[in-house]
């Protein structure tokens, strides 16, 4: 058995995670689907996951997400870009930023470079219909945070198969402790939830099991963000 420490409400305490084969583990790299995974291999390809891109496991670095097709792959979010860009000294500048009013969009372009002089761009865009006041600047600051994903995992890369934003249709909750899928919500209903426990019952309608992690869940878009009219905060897996 393999000790490991995990986050729970009282601070971090140790949990007994079940021994697996180095060939299970490798299977599960290359398949990437979680899906067809046994829980305690879910659990193995997870740190796995962590360990081989040099991420914090601790800090949930990633969501997962369900394609059309039933596939669940895991998704790294804005906190596996933060860890990536601190790990490859990675700079970014943006480049652009323009609302479209005309058709009602929000882009912006950012650039990545490292210091032995690798470089990548990649653009994100966000619709703004309907949105003002808060909702707008959330939707911006939104569209910052997927550009910089973006261009860092290009950059840096995983080297192993990741679910993307524009396939997913179900957003998973995940407990990467005992590698449970504990049901699933519409990708849209997870990005909109608000904040805490609360946020977990809108998306997912029910309360986590007691001492155990919340279900695996995106970031706020940004860490000024303030809530809009409703107490409400933009969730997203960027």
């Amino acid at each position: 058995m393999t000790t490991a420490l995990t986050t729970r409400p009282n601070g971090l305490v140790p949990v007994t995670l079940p021994e697996v084969s180095a060939a299970a583990i490798e299977q599960a790299m290359t398949i990437g689907d979680i899906s067809k995974m046994p829980p305690a291999v879910r659990v193995a390809y997870y740190l796995a996951a962590c360990q081989s891109a040099g991420l914090n496991p601790l800090s949930r670095p990633f969501d997962v997400l369900k394609a059309m097709d039933g596939t669940m792959r895991l998704y790294a979010n804005k906190d596996a870009a933060e860890q990536l860009r601190k790990r490859d000294r990675v700079s970014i500048r943006i480049i652009s930023r323009e609302h479209d009013t005309e058709n009602r969009v929000y882009t912006v372009v950012v650039q990545a470079s490292t210091p032995d002089g690798r470089c990548d761009e990649a653009m994100a865009v966000v619709p703004t219909a309907q949105l003002s006041g808060q909702q707008l600047a959330n939707a911006i600051m939104k569209s910052e945070t997927k550009a910089k994903r973006r261009v860092t995992l290009s950059l840096c890369g995983l080297g192993f198969p990741m679910a993307e934003d524009e396939s997913a249709d179900r957003a998973v909750a995940f407990d990467p402790v005992t590698g449970e899928i504990r049901g699933e919500t519409p990708a849209s209903a997870l990005l909109s939830a608000s904040r805490g426990k609360q946020g977990i019952l809108d998306a997912f309608g029910e309360e986590p099991t007691p001492n155990v992690p919340p279900p695996t869940r995106g970031h706020p878009v940004d860490t000024d963000e303030q809530p809009d009219a409703d107490g409400q905060y933009t969730w997203e897996t960027e």
